[in-house]
């Protein structure tokens, strides 16, 4: 990836981030962040990084409709929260892969 790319996610994180500051006093919506975060970066070593990011969203999808059926109901919030935790992974995850293949 560019580096190009990975301000942009940076600042795209940084946004998101910003406009969800409210949700981060919330300690639900700081561990969806924080396992999205988690799951991006352990992904983003063993896979490329359109797949990580896809099965980190994917995950948050499938946990929302787990709880929408047998926990607590589908929370939007909880997605944009774990597009947070993407977002502050992805130049991350660039770096560390750029570190691992050099």
């Amino acid at each position: 990836m560019s580096p190009r790319l990975a301000r942009r996610a940076l600042a795209l994180g940084s946004r998101l981030l910003a406009r969800s500051a409210v949700l981060a006093s919330q300690p639900d919506k700081r561990q969806h962040v924080a396992c999205s975060f988690v799951i991006y970066i352990a992904l983003s070593v063993i896979a490329p990084v359109t797949v990580a990011l896809a099965l980190t969203l994917l995950v948050g999808l499938v946990k929302e409709v787990w709880d929408k059926y047998f926990g607590t109901g589908f929370c939007y919030y909880d997605l944009l929260s774990n597009c947070v935790g993407v977002g502050l992974a992805v130049p991350f995850g660039l770096l560390i892969n750029a570190s691992i293949r050099t």
